[in-house]
């Protein structure tokens, strides 16, 4: 597959954090927002996955050890470690298994957790606990903690549509 420079260069910058804003590459890359998103597709057209492909073990066993044996090891107040030891089969687990194990525990996967990610106040900036308000204007959604801010957010976009309207009849 042949990339352009450019192309390069962003794919180069995606790799290092895949959740950079096209507007960030754009700046240090010296080019637009726009034309970054057009090399962001492209590369996408050329079949470049912009994903994770994940795929966790069916068994987990919770060994403890004097040392860590695995990459997920936690040491404990005792001084031993704790280390969870993936995979899909028990002979798999046990291949992996170090001499000297004090304690194991065999569990299936219980599968993936979930985080919410938090949501911030468009209107007052607060952290949004529970569910938020929504407010639609055009193409864009608002979020909002409460009732109060719900109708500030309101009157502050009527407000600069208002200011908007008034400008360019000024023109």
């Amino acid at each position: 597959m042949k990339l352009s420079e450019l192309e390069y260069k962003v794919l180069q910058l995606l790799k290092i954090d895949a959740r950079i804003p096209a507007s960030q590459i754009a700046k240090q890359l010296g080019l637009s927002r726009v034309t970054v998103s057009r090399i962001i597709l492209s590369l996408k057209k050329k079949g470049i996955k912009f994903s994770v492909n994940y795929v966790e073990k069916d068994l987990v066993a919770i060994v403890t050890t004097d040392s860590c044996v695995s990459e997920e090891c936690f040491k404990t107040i005792t001084g031993d470690y704790i280390s969870i030891i993936r995979g899909d089969s028990i002979d798999e687990i046990e291949r992996n298994l170090p001499s000297n194990v004090k304690n194991i525990v065999l569990a299936h996967n219980l599968g993936k957790k979930i985080t919410k990610s938090a949501l911030y106040c468009d209107y007052c900036g607060g952290k949004i606990e529970g569910e938020p308000l929504l407010y639609k204007k055009g193409k864009k959604i608002y979020y909002t903690c409460c009732k109060a801010c719900l109708e500030g957010l309101k009157k502050k976009i009527q407000f600069k549509l208002d200011d908007k309207k008034v400008s360019q009849a000024n023109i």
